[in-house]
């Protein structure tokens, strides 16, 4: 009985003083689980800022990327549309010898 009796004396004496490995830790146990749920508050909103801002900086480059699409999708038809436009030229040319060659 004795050890245990030490051993209730010394858990009591130990919670009762200050814990010394935590510079902000609080001087009481009763002071340190308002001291937790205020960290875990903090970590929570912590949490939602950083998530706030990868999304954010995700939307960034989704519409850089969607921007860069839509760029290269232009070119490719401006690309595709010239080398029609230059057939179709040609052709008429051509029309236009056929007639003139019929009319002579």
């Amino acid at each position: 009985m004795p050890i245990v009796t030490a051993l209730v004396s010394s858990l009591n004496s130990t919670a009762l003083k200050p814990d010394v490995a935590f510079r902000k830790s609080p001087q009481t146990l009763a002071k340190r689980p308002c001291q937790i749920r205020k960290c875990l508050r903090q970590s929570k909103e912590d949490m939602f800022q950083e998530v706030l801002q990868c999304s954010n900086a995700e939307k960034r480059e989704c519409k850089k990327w969607k921007e860069a699409r839509r760029q290269d999708r232009k070119e490719n038809q401006e690309f595709v549309k010239d080398p029609n436009e230059r057939l179709i030229k040609v052709m008429e040319e051509q029309m236009q010898m056929l007639k003139s060659l019929t009319m002579l």
